[in-house]
């Protein structure tokens, strides 16, 4: 069974283990989650790894899916980001959802 997925901890602690990318590639350094740029939101795998508590690529992965979080596959590892985490556990962007769409109703 998957650990839970919430993150906990202060904003830097978080910050700080949103980083270091996992996989074939790791020693190349880049970086998936960093605080600036279009990438903020993004979990890498070792970020994810942290999460889960699976050290493994795949078993990280399937935990993930099996909760519902919609997870991409890089070269280097498995990634998401905060809001499809969000998504999985119920936690939209209210704002989002003002308007009802007919197609929508059962």
């Amino acid at each position: 069974m998957c650990a839970d997925l919430s993150i906990g901890g202060s904003d830097a602690s978080r910050k700080a283990n949103l980083g270091a990318p996992c996989g074939s590639d790791a020693g190349r350094g880049a970086v998936y989650g960093a605080d600036t740029g279009p990438h903020s939101g993004v979990l890498g795998c070792e970020a994810l790894r942290q999460i889960t508590g699976y050290q493994r690529p795949a078993d990280i992965a399937r935990c993930l899916r099996e909760q519902g979080v919609r997870v991409f596959h890089g070269r280097r590892g498995p990634w998401t980001t905060l809001d499809l985490i969000n998504q999985a556990g119920g936690l939209g962007d209210p704002a989002a959802n003002d308007t009802l769409d007919p197609r929508q109703v059962l």
